[in-house]
């Protein structure tokens, strides 16, 4: 028998309605008091470790992120979005970085670690090529930094299940980590994959019981870890315990308050050329070209051909060619009639004879150049940080040099907002430093300022590698 049109319409309508219902909201906020207590691993060897240290961390779990809380500080992992945000409840401020620095870093300092432990062995044994257990079998290592897919000490950790505790021993029977995960209160279906997220981020814990306590079906109600730290000489005993759950049932995502402002860096100055640089360099080749021609009717040459350098630096490398052009005349008349300053700005300084004699002539130019003396500090500090840096065995003070000159280099963008180099140089300072997150934040800058540079392509490369090195994370 056939449906009346009516039916048909109506059965339609519902359907529509059914399938076009937003996803159910929910989240789920955790509470915990959580204690660090520091002790020596090896008692006597160096000063007594500090005592325990108790707060309250709230963690909020939604579909597609996290947040957690401690005091006034809180840290928003956004899964779709992929970044970290750092929220100052206090300021009202909040700093967004790419959520790959989280991985990254840990995997740097677990190859830096290596690398230590490495150095540490050939000191005491003489030997050059460590064995195998030396350079990738440290469980306390591993403990701390390892990837799921890095890690060579998976089979050492043995895992005791009963009556809602797990036991995580390491090879030598020693206690790594208990948890106690009830099974009477699941996670919603929608929070699984976050809470597997929260407990990869969270903690500091080997792979496996991560991904034994991410399998259950419910957040864990208390959960104590060790961390062993041979460097420091250091055991940092880790003891969360939930103290308190709630749900929102209207909630699926975390907001930042409106009133909230966004900073790239605490110096307000700096902060403020992050911002300019967000804006793109605007290059009038007309108005440059006439500029020019007065100066060189007003005999600065120097002048004209610093103001070349000013707008070059504020460029990305495509831009400086096509805009080739409109600088010609003013570094033509430069190379003629400031010859000695001219060179001692193009030109690198190999040796610290040439050092001195290229800064010597761009100090005595100064006089010259009025308000423009600031370019000439921009390039000698250059010069200076090139020499120091070829250097294979820079002395302490060398290094004092350098660490004051990348400073000074920094303060530089008050002026050359969108200078790609300074953005960079700062970078790779951070990256060294294992300050994997900040440097990724210059590398953010760099690429959203020129997005076809080197910087561009080396962060979109990065991030790749991070999704797919550690595909945990995300």
């Amino acid at each position: 028998m056939p449906v009346p049109s009516f039916f048909k319409k109506f059965f339609a309508a519902v359907t529509l309605c059914l399938f076009a219902l937003p996803a159910h909201a929910e989240s789920l906020t955790l509470t915990f008091d959580k204690n660090l207590q520091m002790t020596q691993l090896v008692a006597g060897a160096a000063p007594p470790a500090a005592g325990a240290q108790t707060t309250q961390q709230t963690i909020t779990l939604y579909p597609d992120a996290y947040t957690s809380r401690s005091g006034q500080n809180e840290n928003i992992y956004d899964f779709s979005k992929k970044t970290f945000t750092v929220v100052n409840h206090t300021a009202k401020t909040y700093t967004v970085y790419p959520l790959h620095s989280v991985a990254l870093f840990r995997s740097r300092d677990r190859t830096s670690r290596l690398g230590m432990k490495i150095t540490m062995y050939q000191q005491k044994t003489g030997a050059a090529a460590p064995p195998i257990s030396i350079l990738t079998e440290d469980i306390d290592i591993d403990m701390m930094l390892a990837a799921n897919n890095n890690n060579k000490t998976t089979e050492k950790i043995k895992t005791a299940k009963e009556e809602g505790k797990i036991t995580f021993r390491d090879d030598k029977s020693q206690v790594l980590a208990t948890a106690e995960v009830p099974s009477t209160t699941p996670l919603p279906q929608s929070l699984r994959k976050t809470y597997a997220h929260f407990i990869v981020y969270e903690f500091t814990m080997h792979p496996v019981i991560k991904k034994s306590l991410s399998g259950e079906s419910g957040a864990f109600k208390k959960l104590v870890f060790t961390n062993r730290d041979m460097f420091r000489n250091l055991a940092a005993i880790y003891t969360w315990t939930q103290t308190a759950t709630e749900t929102q049932a209207d909630a699926n995502a975390p907001i930042i308050p409106e009133d909230y402002k966004r900073v790239y860096h605490a110096d307000p100055e700096l902060d403020a050329a992050f911002k300019a640089a967000h804006t793109p360099f605007v290059f009038d080749g007309e108005a440059f070209q006439q500029e020019m021609a007065a100066l060189i009717d007003q005999r600065k040459y120097l002048t004209g051909f610093l103001k070349t350098q000013q707008a070059a630096l504020s460029m990305p490398p495509d831009a400086v060619r096509k805009n080739q052009p409109y600088f010609a005349t003013a570094i033509k008349a430069a190379e003629n009639f400031e010859k000695a300053a001219y060179l001692s700005i193009i030109q690198t300084p190999d040796s610290p004879a040439e050092l001195l004699q290229y800064n010597g002539n761009l100090e005595k130019a100064k006089a010259r150049v009025g308000d423009m003396a600031w370019l000439l500090d921009y390039f000698i500090d250059q010069h200076t940080r090139n020499v120091l840096s070829a250097k294979k065995n820079p002395s302490k003070e060398d290094l004092q040099q350098l660490a004051t000159l990348q400073s000074r280099l920094l303060m530089m963008l008050k002026k050359l907002p969108h200078n790609l180099g300074i953005y960079e140089r700062t970078a790779e300072v951070h990256y060294s430093r294992l300050e994997i997150p900040t440097a990724m934040l210059y590398w953010t800058q760099a690429a959203e300022i020129a997005p076809t540079s080197a910087s561009a392509q080396k962060l979109k490369q990065m991030k790749e590698e991070a999704e797919r090195n550690f595909p945990e994370y995300f």
